[in-house]
């Protein structure tokens, strides 16, 4: 039954009064649209359906449960599965009888004294108890000393301590239960108390992984530890995050400058020794780069990072941060300053306008500049084939008056991808595949191409081991390789003798026998029937995007992206592409820099030691920050080894193995996108949408005439005979309106 939110002296509806700001809600007696029920005047007309069986009364909790809001928000509404009103009368809710426990656990109980947990430091705790008894006895020889905390002082993490003798009447000072930060926590001079080890310390954590302050403060209240305020956590964190962002800048600076070190090392020429070979990518922070909901890119940051690939430690040189996010701003226009960002007020963190899409040509010209300053010129830069950082570069070494240029080199793993999903998409006859449907030739498309994908990268890793350049790679050389591998996808080996790709050409030991791709869908030589005339141009095509000349002569150095990409999945730990920080964006930037540049936890103690609070040196924390370490380099020294490969590859196998196995069971999709919604366009349509009788057309005619007016060149109509239907996706059609009067000289909209 339909309820207004009005209220009569019995109780039975209310209605809630709009109260001006600033004032308490309250309720008001009247009502509207409802008559209350007397046995005494009976409803007018048919209302048989709306007498109420039962009057009831309940806490707001219950009463938020039985009752729901009417889609305009003017009424209650009980309603039951089917959306019909049901005969309770709903009265008034009480105020909820189930307590609260946030509220019960907030207030202490009669006589009990709260038990909280705090973090002390060993050594200050020390200087406290000798101290405190040292203080007691001069102040009484005679008392054995009962000791109670009379004030707890809490500066975020750290805490102060005042003890009262419950035997005498001794009151201590207070002591402090944490270590200060050191000197170089501060810039210039030092004001007010220095802050606590643990509060700074606990910045640093966070800044290297995915939590912020309000996700902290609820971990240290379930362990019975007061939390930081969010205040003090705001200004400590943009404190840290000056330190730790220019403590990046100065590590980036130095590990540029060792470059060039290490090519004068290496003993190259004079004139050549600044010049290094880089890879560059950016990342996006979105999970997605388009949004249904706004216009342009769904990210609202974006970080370009270089790392140079002429050691084998590819450490980040560079990174170029764009931001539309600034905290300062919104809260600035929110309460009516007319300020704009970015760089239109102190403390901007926006670094482009909101409205403006990212630019990777920005940010090579970024990073060509700064490389510049400290001497070093980009001679190579690899790069996937989306940005146009390469040219960013360029533009900068033309504006600077220098004749040289960068050399853009194709990434292989980009590039690898890319002849994938070409060779997906590519339409090979009928008759290549087995199978008796379009999904089965579909399927087995798919694995041929992924076994054509690893076979070209293992025949590129093949040349790059006898050839650093590959753009020298004897053309004669490239057309035999292709030439044997379309023979041997077609069952004759007699190029694969001469060890060109993969396959060793013998009758028991060849790629068909070898490949798991190919055994764990059970395909054989037999079984692929390529027309000479489409399918070996297509296949042959294909190879070439691999294994052609201009293919080779991009990516001759067989170089990636791979630390980029990397890279890009720490920053996703430290800056989730879910959730924004835009205050804090800078600082774990830098963070995850710093890790990934130094390691993870010697990275964690020069970020301490910048901020003033290191690690103590032999202590447990130290140990165990050793152990992670050392866990971390035995995985990755454990994944480059044959063994490991071997697993990898193996299990590789098995889940192709189990996936094919599923798939000929399988004999219907059992997920498909909008199934069960979808909407079929045919030839009728039309036929059963309403009809406009009122319609001017219609009145004239006396005809059944459609919503919208279509004329369609597709459908063969008679002369001077055109067809009024729906006009959507150029799909509608209603064959049955052929004999409709000539159209008007302007459509329907």
């Amino acid at each position: 039954m339909s309820r207004d939110l009005s209220s009569t002296h019995k109780g039975l509806a209310y209605k809630k009064r709009q109260s001006p700001a600033g004032k308490k809600s309250r309720f008001t007696k009247g009502h509207a649209h409802i008559k209350p029920f007397t046995k005494s005047k009976p409803f007018s007309g048919d209302h048989s359906h709306s007498i109420p069986d039962t009057i009831e009364r309940f806490d707001e909790d219950t009463f938020r449960n039985v009752a729901t809001t009417s889609r305009d928000n003017q009424r209650y509404e009980n309603l039951d599965v089917n959306m019909n009103f049901g005969n309770a009368r709903l009265l008034r809710p009480c105020k909820s009888r189930k307590a609260d426990l946030t509220n019960t656990m907030a207030e202490a109980p009669p006589g009990a004294t709260p038990n909280d947990c705090i973090i002390v430091s060993t050594a200050q705790t020390l200087i406290m108890i000798n101290d405190l008894n040292n203080e007691h006895r001069k102040h009484s020889i005679a008392c054995e000393g009962n000791y109670n905390i009379s004030r707890i002082a809490s500066f975020g993490l750290g805490t102060k301590l005042k003890f009262a003798c419950s035997s005498c009447h001794f009151q201590s000072k207070l002591y402090k239960t944490y270590d200060e930060v050191d000197n170089s926590y501060y810039k210039g001079n030092i004001k007010g108390p220095r802050p606590a080890k643990t509060n700074v310390a606990l910045q640093v954590a966070l800044k290297q992984s995915s939590i912020d302050s309000k996700q902290v403060r609820r971990i240290f209240a379930a362990l019975n530890i007061k939390p930081p305020s969010k205040t003090h956590m705001f200004q400590t964190s943009k404190k840290v995050d000056e330190r730790i962002t220019e403590l990046c800048q100065q590590d980036m600076s130095k590990l540029r400058q060792n470059l060039k070190e290490i090519n004068k090392m290496r003993g190259v020429a004079e004139q050549d020794q600044n010049k290094i070979a880089a890879a560059f990518d950016a990342q996006y922070g979105s999970v997605k780069f388009g949004s249904r909901n706004k216009l342009g890119p769904d990210a609202n940051r974006a970080i370009g990072l270089t790392v140079e690939t002429m050691t084998e430690n590819l450490v980040i040189i560079d990174a170029v941060l764009q931001n539309k996010l600034c905290w300062r701003g919104s809260y600035m226009r929110a309460r009516g300053f007319d300020v704009k960002c970015p760089g239109g007020h102190e403390g901007c963190t926006a670094t482009i306008e909101k409205a403006a899409s990212f630019k990777e040509r920005q940010m090579g010209r970024s990073t060509a500049k700064t490389c510049q300053e400290d001497g070093i010129v980009i001679q190579y830069l690899t790069t996937d084939g989306d940005g146009k950082g390469i040219m960013g570069v360029n533009d900068h070494y033309a504006e600077t008056g220098m004749e040289h240029r960068a050399e853009r080199l194709s990434d292989r793993i980009h590039l690898s991808n890319l002849q994938f999903k070409h060779s997906l998409k590519t339409s090979f006859s009928s008759q290549m595949f087995p199978g008796k449907n379009k999904s089965t030739k579909e399927h087995y498309q798919r694995l041929f191409c992924i076994d054509l994908t690893q076979r070209c990268t293992a025949i590129l890793r093949k040349l790059s081991l006898t050839d650093r350049d590959l753009s020298k790679v004897s053309t004669f050389k490239i057309i035999k390789i292709t030439d044997s591998l379309i023979q041997c996808y077609q069952g004759n080996h007699t190029l694969c003798k001469q060890d060109l790709n993969e396959c060793k050409g013998r009758r028991s030991n060849n790629w068909w026998t070898n490949s798991y791709n190919l055994k764990a869908c059970n395909l054989k030589a037999t079984d692929i029937n390529m027309d000479k005339k489409n399918d070996e141009m297509y296949l042959r095509l294909l190879i070439e995007m691999r294994l052609g000349p201009e293919a080779l002569a991009s990516g001759k150095f067989y170089t990636h992206t791979n630390k980029n990409e990397s890279a890009n999945h720490v920053l996703s730990t430290v800056l989730p592409k879910n959730r924004v920080f835009p205050s804090t964006v800078s600082g774990r930037m830098s963070s995850a820099i710093m890790q990934l540049n130094r390691g993870a936890t010697n990275g964690t103690h020069l970020m301490l030691q910048c901020v003033g609070a290191p690690v103590s040196a032999g202590s447990r924390a130290a140990k165990e920050l050793k152990k992670i370490q050392k866990d971390i380099d035995y995985g990755k020294q454990y994944k480059k080894t044959t063994s490991a490969k071997k697993a990898r590859r193996y299990h590789r196998s098995v889940q192709l193995n189990q996936y094919c196995k599923m798939k000929s069971s399988e004999k219907k999709q059992e997920y498909k996108k909008n199934q069960l919604d979808e909407v079929r366009l045919t030839r009728q349509g039309c036929a059963n949408r309403p009809e406009l009788k009122d319609h001017a057309y219609a009145a004239a005619k006396g005809k059944k005439v459609c919503y919208y007016y279509m004329y369609s060149t597709e459908l063969h109509f008679e002369k001077s005979s055109y067809c009024y239907c729906a006009y959507l996706l150029r799909t509608y059609r209603d064959v049955s309106c052929t004999k409709a009067r000539d159209p008007p000289n302007t459509p329907h909209n």
